[in-house]
């Protein structure tokens, strides 16, 4: 019940404010690509972030949420913080970070252990296409509450695609 309600939360904030956002990203991606069990599935990302609450010359910090979903029903949700840093001289390309926490359903197994709070981070390149969109190619994973790999260790390649507004 806890999962439900926060992830219901989280979709109410990032889908009220996305008109007013400062910036929302969209990714398509491959799941579990490194899993040795062969759970390789298609996954989709939405992402919010705030206007950055600090600026500076390599941490530009700003408030996120996160859903975070695949074909086999795997749903992540979660808020955190989320960075980018322009690099380069014409500061077309840029690295991108982020930490959240959330709730983890590994496809709407009420009973399993991989069920609830986990942590997801993210790295990742990428390019600038104009003055208010951009190209990235990020590594998301998301860990156990130890940072453990353990349960679920869900790696994902996303390409994506980010708009300020």
């Amino acid at each position: 019940m806890y999962g439900e309600m926060l992830k219901c939360a989280v979709a109410a904030v990032v889908l009220a404010q996305s008109a007013t956002a400062d910036e929302i990203a969209f990714g398509i991606g491959w799941d579990d690509m490194f899993d040795a069990g062969g759970r390789e599935s298609l996954s989709f990302l939405f992402e919010y972030h705030a206007d950055p609450f600090f600026e500076g010359h390599v941490l530009n910090l700003a408030l996120m949420a996160v859903i975070q979903a695949d074909d086999r029903g795997d749903i992540f949700a979660g808020v955190g913080v989320h960075n980018r840093t322009d690099i380069g001289r014409a500061r077309r390309f840029f690295l991108e970070a982020s930490l959240a926490v959330g709730h983890f359903d590994e496809g709407g197994n009420t009973g399993t252990r991989d069920n609830g709070t986990r942590f997801r981070t993210s790295l990742g390149a990428g390019v600038h296409l104009s003055e208010r969109e951009r190209l990235s190619l990020t590594l998301d994973h998301i860990l156990d509450m130890d940072f453990k790999n353990d349960h679920p260790g869900s790696e994902t390649l996303h390409l994506r695609y980010s708009r300020a507004f």
